[in-house]
């Protein structure tokens, strides 16, 4: 299964997850071109099977940006057998080649901005998925919920990747490049948290690995820090932190893994990066666990 494919996958997990918060139906739609009708009927079939009401008949007239290719969140209000109030929220995912370009414009709202902090294609297109799709669980549409729709993709999106780029100087992870765009406090600090819960799985697997490996022993440095941005790389194990086995000169004598030096350890001694393989959301014992988890630090990072 290509890897856009998984990514997409697990987003759409996280929104499933979304569900039981809100207590709201989130239906997915299905793109259909440029034919709007065959829009209009797919989605009611849809919507009818998701809350297994009678939305067959209803106008689907008022959604009228299928073509739109960032996608979007429309909650509908309708009412139910017994004329209760009723509500459904469709959500049309991001077009499979969302144009990075294009999604910065839209996102950032025309702002300007350096064509190095564009994303790629797969990580636009999961972003615009997660904060559509927030979007659902909101009340009265406020700069409060636009915050805690971007960080629920920020941390989404960074936790479903695991890019282990970031951990090396200069590098980016892939959701980092959101929060030059808009609500940057909201962004980079859930792109943060995401960071700091990455590196210290990291640490602990490669600690696992070079002991398998060499029966050296590693500490994982535990770290609270959150600022993962402003932590500076080290450019070479220090010399107290190598890690010497058994039966070498000088051996043995326990090693140290932290944030500063995990990327020496990943790629230039070959343990891996990740010292594991990586699957979305992989920390979390379920699906529910993972967007409770992220949905959670999404309202308190939108209070910042």
């Amino acid at each position: 299964m290509p890897a856009t494919t998984v990514y997409m996958i697990a987003a759409l997990n996280l929104v499933s997850g979304l569900e039981a918060i809100g207590n709201v139906p989130i239906a997915v739609l299905e793109r259909t071109g440029d034919d709007t009708e065959a829009f209009w009927n797919r989605s009611a079939q849809i919507l009818c099977g998701k809350t297994g009401d009678n939305l067959c008949s209803l106008p689907m007239t008022m959604m009228r940006d299928n073509t739109n290719p960032l996608g979007l969140a429309r909650v509908i209000r309708y009412a139910g057998p017994n004329g209760e109030r009723r509500r459904v929220c469709a959500v049309l995912p991001p077009a499979e080649d969302v144009s990075p370009m294009l999604t910065a414009t839209g996102v950032s709202g025309g702002n300007t901005y350096s064509w190095e902090d564009l994303p790629s294609s797969a990580a636009a297109r999961v972003w615009l998925m997660l904060q559509n799709a927030a979007h659902c669980l909101d009340v009265d549409g406020g700069a409060g919920e636009d915050k805690r729709a971007d960080a629920f993709a920020s941390l989404g999106t960074t936790l479903i990747f695991g890019d282990p780029s970031f951990a090396a100087p200069g590098n980016k992870s892939p959701a980092r490049v959101f929060a030059y765009y808009r609500n940057a406090d909201a962004n980079r600090w859930a792109v943060n948290l995401g960071e700091r819960i990455l590196l210290d799985t990291w640490k602990a697997e490669a600690a696992g690995v070079v002991q398998a490996r060499t029966g050296c022993v590693l500490v994982a440095d535990t770290s609270s820090r959150l600022d993962i941005d402003l932590i500076a790389r080290d450019r070479q194990i220090a010399p107290d932190d190598v890690c010497i086995p058994a039966g070498q000169s000088g051996g043995p004598r326990s090693g140290r893994m932290t944030d500063a030096n995990l990327w020496i350890w990943m790629y230039q001694t070959r343990l891996g990066a990740p010292p594991q393989p990586w699957t979305p959301l992989k920390t979390f014992g379920s699906i529910q666990a993972a967007a409770s988890y992220v949905w959670d630090q999404a309202g308190k990072l939108s209070q910042r």
